[in-house]
């Protein structure tokens, strides 16, 4: 079981900028807790899996298919894999992503 609500050294960890920290991953499913200072961003990037992600504090505003979208706390959003998306923090914020993992395979 993984608590998500606010950790009391959070707003330490956004000081920094941007952190994450691994909850949960196996073959097939990722979840990370995302920690960004007002201002910060995560560059453009895509996956090959689907994802959602949630806001669990604050708010960011993620620009994916060419549009920003923002998203506030208790708000989930969901892409398809290979969109290219964006992520900047509006506000400090704490951010839940669930990444499906596609075509990874176990090393033998």
């Amino acid at each position: 079981m993984v608590a998500l609500q606010p950790q009391a050294a959070e707003p330490a960890f956004a000081a920094a900028g941007a952190r994450s920290h691994a909850l949960f991953k196996s073959a097939q499913l990722e979840v990370m807790r995302l920690v960004l200072a007002a201002g910060s961003s995560l560059g453009e990037h895509s996956v090959p899996g689907e994802l959602t992600l949630q806001c669990l504090q604050g708010s960011a505003s993620v620009v994916a298919d060419g549009s920003a979208r923002p998203l506030r706390g208790g708000e989930l959003l969901y892409l398809r894999g290979g969109v290219a998306h964006s992520v900047r923090a509006v506000d400090d914020c704490v951010l839940l992503l669930t990444l499906v993992l596609c075509g990874r395979r176990d090393a033998a």
